[in-house]
């Protein structure tokens, strides 16, 4: 071989002692060997173990000779390629050379020209060696290792056209940070190339565990698992993982502050990745490693780049840490720990820059209708006035799908004082109170927004002409009403409510329709609500009946759901029971038409339908609506929606004639109550346990008391009256007279007639 090449660029790097064994992978290149096809491509970034499995794979390939050996069979040769090479005579030289260490049969006939002063045009050179190569018998694997730093176009239009003429006793392999200049998707689309990616490369659990226990390190299984979650299987981060803990006695404190800001991945990134790039690059990467995910436009936003998508591309191209999160390769993420890594540099070099950067990624977000990212870096400016008109203006829409979680997170995310000070935001804090039951704390909030209410009107800061002033007064009315009618008095709490129903109307006018149906929906569903506390089942069938047309026009499906389950619970104690499986599968339609995951709340619909089926002892569909809807509310988060779940789940159970299953059903409920500190849903368990156990309440937990309408029909039930003459005697349906009985025997915790009797004697009643 000519004495001006380098010998140690040809040197195949000595295998690791105690290294994981990747045999899925070798499986995986193996085949691709078997299969004849011309290319193998393993492109990932820095220290994801390219090289590392080629030597694994290459030693473990069947019948392969010692090198220079004649035997035929496979024959490999390997190719160390550095920047220098980026000139196409010296490439060709070695890349000639590195087919002659594979083969002596090859020295005579390339030895001349690569002792030649100057080479031919590279297609000829490349077809004599072509031509020797297809007349040999053995199969030659070409390594070129390092691929990513050869730029010159030259060389890639060389080596395509020696692909396109390639015999089959030939098989290249390259290994690279970013993708070379080759027609990749022809040759994937002929199946003549195997390739290996980055996400192909992360350690699996099981190998991240494997290579610990190579390691000497004793780590517990969480441990293992975490630090596999936080490098996204990343080789070299599991190696500087490990490079750390041999000095740190405290395994679990290490992993918890593992991050890309750690010195070993700061060295680590800085000198092999980030160091190699231009300044254009360094910036655009610093900028951008603040989102979370983004796309060439939200980047453009954030940098004022009109090339933004060339970057991305190229930083695709480059296999930079980059991961796609769609097919279409619109939106992308950093690898974690280099966007740690990133960030903590922006952090260290440029923290002047975070607040604007933050604004106008906020910004383009909410234009772009993307709430919940626009409050996040709205957050993170922090500027609490900006913050402030983005909660107002967005969370009616994550209210209204049921992520009650988001909103909280938003409204407890802001000081205080501001809650009690903004009219707008302590309304809005006061709507998801009353979802999570604390109606008491409402009360106290109401006192300080009203207060603030009226300054801002005195001092002029919220005129009486301003828009969002009906509003605001029509909330607070309906919130006091709620308060009411779960401190007993109903009555009240319904004369309050109606009397809004002339001034929502008036509104259409001078803020529009959606208002007007958002203003209806809250409405008709609390009268719903509290003329069914008040006994009156004909009234609150009325209210509850006209909720859906007005919840669809505003899109207001988390009342819609809350409203039809409480529609269907009436027509079915009441005996309606067709009615009530119209009512649910009707509502339960609009999920072929929506996208169902936004709305969580619709599992409310899919319980009810439940119930109402093991009514009619349609036990399958029953039992398929009920998983699906306890799947959905395990999903979402919401405790109330699966603790409701429970309850269905515990009737169905105890009809079914499976009491244990129906006891460790209340048991989760309970459970599920007490945790978010609901009352109501903690009287309702109460009362569905009674009922299911057919056994009274102790007086002390009849915390909500009879109704005055069921004060009356329970003296007509000791005077031995049935249900029509109950009803003709108070002027009521049927229907109404049953709901009412149904309700007395729950709040009594009674099965029957008889047992309420007694139980209303010993309380006294």
């Amino acid at each position: 071989m000519n004495a001006s090449l380098l010998a140690t660029k040809f040197h195949i790097p000595a295998p690791r002692l105690s290294q994981v064994a990747r045999a899925r992978l070798l499986e995986q290149l193996q085949c691709g060997l078997g299969e004849n096809r011309k290319l193998t491509l393993i492109s990932a970034p820095a220290g994801y173990g390219k090289t590392t499995l080629v030597v694994e794979w290459l030693n473990a390939i069947p019948h392969r000779p010692t090198p220079g050996g004649q035997a035929d069979g496979v024959k490999v040769s390997w190719l160390s390629l550095d920047e220098a090479d980026n000139d196409p005579m010296r490439f060709m030289r070695y890349f000639l050379a590195a087919f002659q260490r594979a083969d002596k049969a090859l020295d005579a006939q390339t030895q001349s020209l690569m002792e030649s002063p100057s080479l031919p045009p590279l297609p000829s050179l490349l077809d004599e060696l072509i031509n020797e190569l297809a007349a040999m018998n053995a199969l030659l694997v070409i390594v070129l290792d390092d691929f990513h730093v050869i730029k010159n176009p030259d060389i890639h239009t060389a080596l395509e056209y020696f692909l396109d003429h390639q015999p089959a006793s030939t098989h290249l392999v390259l290994t690279t940070r970013a993708d070379p200049l080759l027609p990749l998707a022809r040759l994937r689309a002929r199946r003549q190339m195997t390739e290996i990616r980055a996400h192909d490369l992360r350690f699996t659990a099981h190998e991240a565990r494997t290579f610990f226990e190579l390691a000497n390190l004793s780590l517990a299984e969480h441990a293992v698992r975490a630090l596999d979650e936080r490098t996204e299987g990343w080789a070299a981060g599991l190696q500087l993982a490990a490079l750390a803990l041999q000095h740190h006695a405290d395994p679990d404190t290490f992993i918890e502050t593992f991050r890309g800001s750690h010195r070993y991945v700061l060295d680590y990134l800085a000198g092999e990745v980030i160091q190699q790039q231009d300044e254009e690059t360094r910036a655009f990467l610093s900028q951008t490693s603040i989102l979370d995910r983004f796309n060439a436009e939200l980047c453009s936003a954030l940098t004022g780049r009109v090339d933004s998508q060339d970057i991305i591309n190229r930083l695709e191209q480059s296999n930079l840490f980059i991961i796609p999160l769609d097919d279409e390769r619109c939106w992308f993420r950093y690898h974690h720990l280099f966007a740690e890594f990133l960030k903590s540099h922006l952090k260290r070099t440029q923290a002047g820059d975070l607040p604007s950067l933050h604004r106008r990624a906020a910004q383009w977000f909410q234009s772009n209708n993307y709430p919940e990212d626009a409050l996040q870096h709205a957050f993170a400016i922090p500027d609490y006035a900006y913050v402030s008109r983005l909660v107002i203006d967005n969370w009616r829409l994550i209210y209204h799908k049921g992520r009650l979680s988001t909103a909280v997170h938003w409204l407890e995310s802001l000081p205080g004082d501001l809650l009690r000070q903004s009219p707008p935001l302590g309304v809005a804090y006061c709507w998801t109170l009353f979802i999570r039951g604390e109606y008491e704390r409402i009360g106290e909030y109401l006192d300080d927004i009203s207060q603030a209410f009226d300054q801002m009107v005195a001092t002029g800061k919220f005129p009486v002409e301003h828009p969002e002033y009906n509003i605001i007064a029509q909330q607070v009315i309906l919130l006091r009403a709620v308060v009411m009618r779960h401190q007993g008095s109903v009555a009240a709490a319904i004369e309050d409510i109606e009397q809004l129903l002339p001034t929502i109307e008036e509104l259409r006018e001078k803020l529009g329709p959606l208002v007007v149906d958002m203003g209806y929906t809250a409405c008709y569903s609390q009268l719903g609500y509290s003329y069914a506390a008040a006994g009156d089942f004909d009234q609150a069938n009325e209210y509850l009946s006209r909720v859906s047309a007005h919840a669809r026009a505003c899109g207001n499906y988390f009342s819609l759901a809350h409203a039809t389950m409480e529609w269907a619970k009436i027509n079915l104690a009441q005996g309606q029971i067709e009615k009530a499986e119209q009512i649910c599968r009707r509502e339960l339609s609009l999920t072929e038409q929506l996208a169902y995951t936004d709305y969580p709340a619709f599992c409310l619909i899919q319980m009810a339908l439940a119930d109402v089926l093991c009514a009619k002892q349609s036990w399958d569909e029953a039992e398929s609506l009920l998983s699906q809807g306890l799947k959905t509310a395990r999903k979402s988060g919401h405790k109330y929606y699966l603790a409701q779940g429970c309850l269905v789940a515990a009737r169905m159970h105890h009809a079914q004639g499976r009491p244990t299953q129906a006891q460790e059903n209340i048991r989760e409920a309970e459970q599920i109550a007490a945790s978010i500190h609901n009352r109501f849903l903690e009287d309702v368990i109460a009362q569905t346990r009674a009922a299911l156990e057919n056994r009274p309440l102790p007086a002390q937990s009849l915390i909500e008391p009879l109704s005055e309408q069921e004060m009356r029909v329970l003296r007509l039930i000791l005077a031995g009256k049935s249900n029509a003459e109950i009803a003709a005697q108070l002027v009521i349906s049927v229907g109404t007279a049953k709901w009412h009985v149904h309700n007395i025997l729950q709040k009594l915790g009674v099965g029957n007639r008889p047992q309420a009797i007694a139980r209303a004697r010993e309380l006294g009643i």
